[in-house]
């Protein structure tokens, strides 16, 4: 009792105070003790810089926790950090301050911290001291009624909506109840930060970032018009209907329903599985399924095995759902498209997808902000997040359901689940489609097309042949018992034996006590973990090597086939149960995600198609064949960015250059050679020959022309080429010479992004800052070509379903790659369709040629090239 009700001037309780473990205490004593039992607090009873500035206040700015200039003096933000916050501020909206000169004079702006006391050596305030402080914060709020929060780093973040990633949530806008009071939060990275991560002098792009999202912010705030905060606390599942299909006469509920819902402008779908995939399964089930508005949401089972008693009633109910899809009116959108796209495929085939209208929420929030995760559920495209941002409450907190395990769960509870998605997902579809600028549009539609054709080719697998991977694991097990017994010869191994016991190469402790303990080397760097530890990766081993070292080249080769064994052939084996890379009916389906990057462009995972090995052990991906009577047609975009660079910037030079096939790299080569000859590995022009010249055309194309498109400084291509500074100053001046346009895009391009915050593809897509100068101009080039291929593959997925021959399906996508697979008999006339259709788009920027490479083969490894082709040849 003494804990919680200490006398303010008895030292001895202050002190045990102190050094009680909050931890242990709940939080809801620790919110109403407060100060009484915070160990922050050295005088025991009030908070050493409390809540202060100006009452009824229109901003509540809340930091992290006070410094040693702001315990000093009692005032809010007063060093260097809070200055720096004040600064953007006035600037941001100078109304707010009643005085030019004085920082500290404000009207109508108040301010506190998370942790109202400063903590020692500077470490971050433990969650049980934030609580101490909350309940005097909450009062202060629900008082002074502000119209918005500004909150400052990932402290205040955590303390408003519990999450601290903040450099995902910067810059967005989230309707908040504080207690009893609802405003709006604007969180916002701290300054404390801004100066870490900087790379100059300059301002870099972090504080670029952190000075428009202030402005963001003001410009809302002080605008009349800006309409008030709303958060959704009660009537989560009012309109819900639920039917657990055990009455004939739902079977006429549902279907007047859907027959209603046919002529509404817009509904949300969504599903309940009782697996990720369908692939190669015979009793995957769509369990239930929910089909509505915000307003009017009908749920009910499908295959759930307590749902519909009779198979008539079941077969009923699937005519019903895909009756509804194939005829409705408005626009169907459930949250992440490719999903219910793959199941909807697997009960119905491709009719119902190829009918109507489909959205996709999460390819609206994809679309309007691009800053997430990978992980779909985590991030910040999962629909629990998107609830918080848009309406105040995260939406997946609301229930206890265990996803994972729904068959045992009761069918009740899955069945409000299941209609609470699609209710709030049709609120967000409708929110999020006014959000969206016109500029915006066609890359939303986009994605949306681009999850159903990811979805029919996940759903059509590639095929794998056994033996070829039973080979490949005998091979490499061979080849890693020849490198054991070379290891093992070792005199130095030997020594190893006697002193430590059997040496593995595979474990990095042996390999460290190997490299200092018994060869007695000195570290070349030090470890992630530990800058003054030794490091054993494959860039020290390599130079082991080359200073004579036999154990390292013989580690670096075990270590080579160890991994592409693990990495390619071990998930492949059928008796590795559960496999997320080889499914039942032997193929993969692999994961491909056009929804999950930062640059826009797609990524594959379980397994990662685009991954594997295209020249060195390339042989790996003999295992993938086609189907008997049909070869495996890589089609390749050539020189895509380059082109993509030539449309961006319209440089007439460079334009020209890629409307007659101008091998811009082999030119450069050829010119630096002439200027320096020791870039190539040789004293003069003349000794280098075809084969010489051609890798360093390679070294060129990464090491010069790309990195100087990208932004690169002159120094960096110096030093990357081994270009001494003065000549490289000459040929970059004569590089720019020759395409000024490109130059003056790039300038064009950081006016842009400077101002707004974010860049542009071609086709309007949206990267957000911060980003570093080579990322701001990648951004556009990487996300137009990848928006160019897929737009290319979801034009021929389309084909193959109005002509009835999938094999115009892309089985693959590998970046700026469409593999297909197909038939010998009609092979000539097949790849001409191909390549006309991923050559000719109706992109209004395409103001020279697209170009493709086609190969061919038995097999995804022995492909040979076939043909080239671009848009000139379809002119006519």
């Amino acid at each position: 009792m003494g804990l919680f009700f200490a006398n303010h001037k008895n030292k001895k309780e202050t002190k045990r105070a102190k050094k009680q473990d909050l931890s242990k205490i709940p939080q809801n004593l620790l919110r109403e003790q407060g100060c009484r039992v915070c160990s922050l607090n050295s005088s025991v009873g009030e908070a050493l810089v409390p809540a202060g500035g100006d009452s009824d206040s229109l901003v509540y700015v809340l930091g992290e926790m006070p410094g040693p200039r702001e315990t000093q003096t009692g005032i809010h933000f007063r060093g260097d950090s809070g200055t720096t916050f004040r600064k953007a501020l006035r600037e941001a909206a100078p109304d707010l301050f009643t005085s030019k000169r004085d920082l500290t004079k404000t009207e109508s702006i108040r301010f506190n911290y998370c942790v109202q006391c400063p903590t020692d050596k500077h470490r971050q305030p433990k969650e049980s001291e934030i609580e101490c402080c909350r309940k005097s914060i909450e009062k202060d709020i629900e008082k002074n009624k502000p119209f918005a929060i500004i909150g400052l780093g990932p402290i205040s973040l955590k303390w408003v909506i519990g999450y601290n990633n903040i450099d995902e949530w910067r810059g967005r806008r989230i309707p908040v109840k504080i207690g009893s009071h609802t405003c709006w939060y604007f969180p916002i990275q701290t300054p404390a930060l801004l100066k870490k991560k900087a790379k100059a002098r300059y301002k870099n792009e972090y504080e670029k970032a952190f000075d428009l999202d202030i402005q963001k912010a003001a410009d809302f705030i002080l605008d009349e018009d800006s309409p008030e905060a709303k958060v959704y606390t009660k009537d989560f599942d009012k309109g819900i209907t639920i039917y657990e299909g055990d009455k004939a006469s739902q079977l006429k509920e549902i279907e007047k329903f859907l027959e209603k819902m046919k002529f509404v402008d817009s509904t949300s779908i969504d599903i309940e599985t009782d697996r990720l995939k369908p692939f190669g399964v015979k009793d995957a089930k769509i369990i239930t399924i929910s089909i509505g508005t915000f307003d009017e949401t009908i749920a009910f089972p499908i295959d759930h095995p307590k749902g519909w008693k009779d198979e008539k009633s079941k077969k009923k109910v699937k005519e019903l759902v895909n009756d509804f899809m194939m005829t409705a009116r408005g626009v169907k959108a459930p949250h992440n498209l490719k999903f219910e796209a793959i199941w909807f495929n697997y009960y119905y085939g491709q009719r119902p997808l190829r009918s109507g209208d489909w959205g996709d929420t999460m390819a609206q929030a994809y679309t309007i902000d691009n800053r997430t995760k990978k992980e779909r559920n985590k991030g910040m495209l999962g629909l629990g997040v998107l609830t918080l941002i848009h309406f105040g409450f995260n939406l997946k907190k609301l229930t206890d359901i265990k996803v994972k395990d729904l068959l045992k769960e009761p069918l009740e509870k899955v069945l409000r689940y299941n209609g609470m998605d699609t209710k709030w997902q049709h609120k967000l579809f409708l929110v999020q489609d006014e959000i969206l600028e016109d500029s915006q549009r066609w890359t939303y539609e986009h994605l949306c097309r681009t999850g159903i054709s990811f979805a029919i080719t996940e759903s059509m697998g590639v095929p794998v042949d056994l033996d070829v991977v039973a080979d490949f694991k005998d091979d490499f097990e061979k080849k890693l018992l020849k490198i054991n017994k070379s290891i093992a010869k070792l005199k130095s191994i030997k020594k190893f034996g006697r002193k430590y016991g059997g040496f593995n190469p595979a474990s990095p402790d042996h390999v460290v006590l190997l490299f200092k303990e018994v060869l007695h080397l000195r570290a070349v760097k030090g470890t992630k973990e530990d800058k003054n530890g030794f490091s054993t990766d494959n860039e020290v081993l390599k130079k082991f090597g080359e200073k004579g070292h036999e154990e390292a080249d013989l580690i670096l080769q075990f270590r080579e086939v160890a991994k592409l064994k693990s990495t390619y052939i071990d998930p492949v084996q059928p008796e590795v149960k559960a496999s997320k890379i080889l499914f039942p009916d032997g193929m993969f389906h692999a994961d491909y995600n056009h929804l999950f990057t930062s640059t826009g462009r797609s990524s594959s995972e379980n397994p990662n198609m685009q991954n594997y090995p295209k020249r060195k052990n390339k042989e790996i991906r003999r295992m993938v064949v086609p189907p008997k009577g049909c070869l495996v047609m890589p089609v390749d975009y050539g020189q895509l960015e380059a082109r993509i660079i030539a449309m961006a910037s319209k440089d007439k030079a460079f334009c020209e250059a890629v409307r007659n096939n101008y091998d811009i790299h082999t030119d450069w080569a050829k010119r630096i050679i002439k200027l320096h000859p020791p870039c190539a590995g040789v004293n003069r022009e003349s000794e280098v020959d075809k084969g010489m010249l051609k890798a360093f055309r390679g070294r060129t194309k990464n090491e010069w022309v790309f990195p100087l498109f990208f932004g690169a400084s002159t120094f960096m291509v110096s030093a990357s080429l081994g270009l001494p500074m003065e000549k490289a100053e000459r040929l970059v001046k004569e590089f720019w010479k020759e395409f000024p346009g490109v130059k003056k895009w790039q300038a064009k391009l950081q006016k842009f992004y400077d101002e707004h915050g974010y860049v542009e593809t071609l086709t309007g897509a949206r990267r957000q800052g911060p980003l570093s100068y080579n990322e701001m101009i990648n951004a556009p080039i990487q996300g137009t070509g990848s928006y160019v291929v897929n737009d290319g593959m979801n034009r021929l997925s389309q084909h193959a379903y109005d002509t009835d021959q999938m094999q115009f399906q892309a089985r693959m996508n590998i970046h700026d790659d469409l593999t297909f697979f197909l038939p010998e008999e009609s092979l000539e006339e097949d790849l001409l369709v191909i390549a006309e259709m991923m050559c000719c788009s109706d992109f209004k920027f395409m103001i020279v040629p697209l170009a493709v490479e086609v190969e061919g083969g038995e097999n995804w490894a022995d492909t040979k090239a076939i043909m080239e082709m671009d848009t000139t040849d379809f002119e006519d």
